[in-house]
């Protein structure tokens, strides 16, 4: 039985049909060869979270006079640097020009932008390839200096490392005091927040029903326990009402030997009491005339032979008159409301505006008193006169007007089915059925009767005896939830100085504010609306006028003036109440223009011979201007300097430079060009080295000791010191027939050094954002193939690792017990110690399993308060899910960090002092490179073409798979196999290796996919195959 040896070339094949790339490697991801040996590429870890908030595109690392190593990097609308330690500052300039996250296509004639710029005015340095690119950033060092150029800015320019940043210019910006603000109405300070929360007040409209009222008192069993019952209710909670009395009828014989009275928690309370015969006789009762100073609560009723478990709660209110109608005088307790407040009156859905106001209607607050006020038409106008409810009186001791046979109350009225009323005795006895000081719902009415129902619409109420006296009274009920809210709002500012001027270029500000969405509206949905605006107080100009987002807002300006006002302004009186957390701001040292530098480039080189070129200078798509020797102020040639310019010779716009050996390489879109130092009087000659070879991108050139690689516009090129080649690309039709030549402008490139490799990264047709690789060993000169999203990256030079840049939304798993460390304390899985400080990236999801029973009464809560509820903050719950209960299986607490959350504290919602912080940083990481073998869960594959094992007519089948790898284990492998080429396709596995692997398929044709399981330094080589001849198919 032959062994069959699947011993493929390396590298990948993808050009032509599957027939034509039989017996190679066609595809796959993250694997390269070494050797014939293929393993995997190196792994990945994250140096630095939180790099930029937008896709970077653009690095440079360089390392300065002192041996700190630095990286920059920079997006559409930010650059940023950071030490080798990790230490990032954001050095974007104040007015950097805004750019583009993406290409925009479709610009010309017929799509969107005809009459705005771009119809029948050309930017000199588009293509037709390019309408508009993505923003990109050039940046190269100058000695030791950073040289930076953003395409759409077109400014170059230059830092000097400086790092500084001013002290804090705002007094009292944490509200630790209630000092240093001016506040406008609805602001207030207080536990380390400045608050705008819009006053309103929210009263009753109905006055207290007052009279007599009586209970008739049984006693029944209940479970075996007797208790009282009053009017059929078992032992209720009475709400007596100060200044009414109450009678209780003790007549029934249920009642006899169980005495009623009250007590005032264990002593006895007769304030107001009087008891008449003995109870279960005729005639007994006990009346309570509630005193006006008696208990809120503490007070029951209690039987005096059997105890406290006949009864139950007592409470009492106030005999309130809500609306005064004699003096149009409204109560509404603290309503914290001025004479000059204008405010808006609202009613609820089903309840009823007070005679003389009408809901949603603007009015003004005058006669104010702490707990009552009136309302006018204007301001410091006449009280609006309100008129009182709609109220029937009725005799209700007579059977004319209370028809028992009908449930009906006989009297002329005005009421309308579904209104509301209560009912009043008028300290006579109630009508049998009806209780004094109960609300009922009209039903049946008419002009001329109605009929009482428990509930809106329900069934009638049985009356079945006609009440004592003659004034019984039925009044329409207004609500209980009437609203006053104050319309009138003011600003919070503060006049800031110490800033710095113009035309100092350098010295920028940064303004941080924190807005926190208290969400006591309880809907997400809705957020505040509030502006952040900066104003010279000598100027006047307007410096910052920017809307707040929820969470943490960093804004840069620069200053005309050296005095500011900073002020916070509601956009609505009614926009959700909010809290600020945090104003600071500070001079801040940024990247400045280069002095005399031409503008309107589209990139830069330094060359060799330390001159800076400006590509594309002053919008000249073809021409390179360079500086004097070592001085980068001086751009205007003269004899005594080595300043100068040339256009070159081409059709096509200058893309990207790179220093050659020797010389520095122009790449346009169409060809390329040769710059080579010659000195006076000319300082710079060109020549074309390449045509047909344009460059795809202005990031896509990559130069190694070989020479340059660059990705061009329908192939990949290559400069060898003396002419361009087009590379032959074993890959090109994958490539190039699946690629979003719209967003092209992304592509970028870079050296693996260490292996010998040019990367470069693009965009596959279905997607706007980098998700793929190719890349060419030039040592082996075979190509690779692979999906990773990485916007940006530079080969290792001054560092141990290469670094990219990228963002990835996972969900991170954290394990979450509890430790005593003085006191108990949350220890998670991932962090040292307990109670670490977290660092949360946007865009992630976080879940924090609770499932060890050290958790147990410990739920992990957040808020934007240290400590959380411990501290009088409030939980946050944007994005947060919970699930369990902690300590059991299956509980957890997890949150998506959004672009707009704030710093949080994670905590206990049951303990103090177990949490600490959970820093909230930007979505974009930098990575290591080509270190370790994590690979953040995406596969690691490598698949075959077609490999024919039949013989002639004759089928092929296998038995067994002699694995050739350095360890067993690591890798998985799958077969799939045709009997010809247009068949179905069989897949078999997948199968761990051993030595030997059992197996069982057939076929003339298969692919062998090898999957990598277990993230080490794998290596796979020459795979064999046990057959045996088969039958004819």
């Amino acid at each position: 039985m032959p062994l069959v040896p699947l011993k493929l070339p390396a590298g990948f094949y993808r050009n032509g049909t599957d027939y034509e790339g039989s017996n190679r490697w066609r595809d796959g991801s993250l694997v390269r060869w070494l050797d014939g040996s293929m393993r995997p590429v190196g792994g990945w870890e994250a140096r630095k979270n939180g790099f930029t908030k937008n896709p970077v595109r653009g690095m440079h690392a360089w390392q300065d006079n002192n041996g700190t190593a630095w990286l920059a990097g920079g997006s559409f609308d930010e650059l940023v640097v950071m030490t080798g330690a990790g230490v990032a500052y954001d050095i974007t300039p104040d007015d950097l020009a805004s750019g583009r996250e993406n290409a925009a296509v479709n610009t010309g004639y017929g799509f969107q932008y005809y009459g705005q710029d771009y119809y029948g005015n050309p930017r000199p340095v588009n293509s037709d390839s390019i309408p508009q690119e993505a923003s990109t950033w050039q940046l190269d060092n100058f000695g030791q200096n950073l040289i930076a150029l953003h395409q759409d800015d077109g400014r170059l320019f230059e830092w000097p490392l400086s790092t500084t940043t001013g002290a804090e210019l705002i007094t009292n910006g944490s509200f630790a005091t209630d000092t240093n603000w001016n506040k406008g109405t609805n602001w207030s300070i207080a536990n380390g927040y400045a608050s705008y929360a819009q006053l309103t007040a929210t009263f009753a409209a109905d006055n207290t029903i007052v009279g007599t009222q009586t209970f008739v008192v049984t006693v029944v069993n209940d479970n075996g326990q007797n208790k009282y019952a009053f009017n059929g209710a078992i032992a209720p909670v009475l709400s007596l009402v100060r200044g009414v009395t109450y009678t209780f009828d003790m007549s029934d014989s249920s009642n006899s030997g169980h005495p009623l009275a009250f007590k005032n928690g264990s002593s006895a309370y007769t304030t107001g009491v009087t008891t008449t015969g003995t109870a279960g006789t005729s005639g007994a009762n006990v009346v309570i005339a509630v005193d006006a100073a008696a208990p809120s609560t503490g007070l029951l009723y209690y039987c005096t032979v059997h105890g406290n478990a006949m009864g139950a709660a007592i409470t009492t209110s106030a005999n309130t008159t809500a609306i005064d109608y004699s003096t149009e005088t409204i109560t509404a307790t603290a309503h914290g409301f001025s004479d000059g407040d204008e405010v808006t009156y609202t009613v609820p859905t089903g309840q009823t505006a007070i005679g003389g106001l009408t809901s949603g209607t603007n009015y003004f607050v005058v006669s104010s008193a702490t707990n009552t006020l009136k309302l006018a038409a204007t301001s410091g106008g006449s009280a609006i006169n309100l008129t009182a409810p709609l109220s029937v009186t009725a005799n209700g001791s007579s059977p004319s007007v209370v028809v028992l046979a009908t449930n009906k109350i006989v009297v002329s009225n005005t009421f309308i089915n579904g209104d509301k009323v209560a009912y009043s005795n008028g300290n006579g006895t109630d009508i049998t059925g009806l209780v004094n000081g109960t609300e009922y719902f009209i039903v049946g009415a008419s002009s001329s009767e109605f009929q009482l129902a428990a509930t809106s619409g329900g069934a009638a109420i049985a009356l079945t005896a006609v009440g004592a006296g003659t004034a019984h009274t039925f009044t329409k009920r207004l609500g209980a939830t009437h609203k006053l809210a104050r319309v009138n709002f003011g600003n919070f500012d503060q006049t800031v100085s110490g800033l710095v001027a113009t035309p100092d270029t350098q010295d920028s500000h940064d303004l941080v504010v924190t807005l926190i969405d208290r969400n006591d509206d309880n809907n997400s949905a809705t957020t505040p609306s509030a502006n952040i605006k900066v104003t010279g107080t000598t100027s006047n100009t307007v410096l910052v006028n920017q809307l707040l987002n929820v969470g943490s807002n960093e804004i840069r300006f620069g200053s005309d003036d050296t005095a500011v006002k900073v002020e916070i302004i509601p956009n609505a009186y009614n926009t959700p109440n909010f809290d600020i957390d945090n104003i600071s701001l500070r001079k801040k040292t940024v990247i400045a223009p280069i002095t005399n530098a031409p503008i309107n480039n589209k990139g830069l080189v330094v060359t060799e011979e330390r001159f800076i070129f400006a590509l594309g200078a002053g919008g000249n798509s073809r021409k390179v201007q360079w500086c004097d020797f070592e001085d980068n102020t001086l751009w205007t040639p003269a004899t005594t300097n080595q300043a100068g310019s040339i256009e070159l010779q081409t059709a096509g716009q200058i893309m990207a430079g790179i220093r050659a050996r020797g010389a520095t390489l122009i790449i346009t879109d169409i060809d390329a060009h040769l710059m080579q130092y010659t000195g006076p009087p000319y300082i710079y000659s060109s020549q074309r080295v390449g045509t047909d070879c344009g460059a795809v991108s202005r990031l896509s050139a990559v130069a190694v000791d070989r020479g340059v690689f660059w990705y061009g516009q329908e192939n990949f090129h290559y400069f060898d010191g003396n002419s361009v080649q087009t590379l032959k690309c074993d890959v090109h039709d994958y490539v190039f027939s699946d690629f979003n030549k719209d967003q092209q402008s992304k592509v970028w490139g870079m050296s693996v050094g260490t292996e010998d490799e040019i990367w470069w990264f693009y965009c596959s047709s279905q997607s706007t954002e980098i998700d793929r690789y190719v890349a060419y060993d030039a040592a082996e000169g075979h190509w690779l193939i692979g999906n990773l999203s990485r916007t940006a990256g530079v080969s290792r030079g001054v560092f141990a690792h290469p670094f990219m840049a990228g963002e990835l939304a996972e969900t991170v798993n954290i394990n979450v017990k509890v430790v005593a460390d003085s006191g108990n304390k949350y220890q998670l899985n991932t962090y040292l110690g307990s109670a670490p400080t977290l660092e949360l990236v946007k865009g992630k999801t976080y879940y924090f399993s609770q499932e060890d029973a050290s958790n147990a009464n410990h739920p992990l809560r957040f808020s934007t308060q240290p400590n959380g509820t411990h501290a009088n903050g409030v939980e946050y719950t944007e994005g947060v899910t919970y699930g369990g209960v902690a300590g059991q299986a299956n509980s957890y607490t997890q949150i998506v960090v959004g672009a707009n959350t704030p710093t949080l504290y994670y905590y206990c919602a049951n303990h103090s002092g177990m949490g600490n912080t959970a820093n909230v940083v930007e979505p974009v990481s930098i990575y290591n490179h080509e270190y370790g073998h994590n690979y953040d869960s995406q596969p690691i594959f490598c698949e075959t073409s077609s490999i024919s094992i039949g013989n002639g007519d004759r089928i092929a089948k296998v038995t067994q798979v002699i694995p050739d790898e350095k360890t067993q284990g690591d890798v998985n492998l799958k077969f799939k196999t045709r009997f010809h080429p247009n068949d179905t396709e069989r897949e078999f596995g997948s199968f761990n290796p051993s030595n030997p692997t059992s197996v069982r398929f057939s076929g003339r044709q298969l692919r062998m996919r090898v999957e990598g399981v277990n993230n080490v330094d794998w290596r796979v080589g020459t795979m064999r195959l046990e057959t045996k001849a088969g039958g004819r198919r």
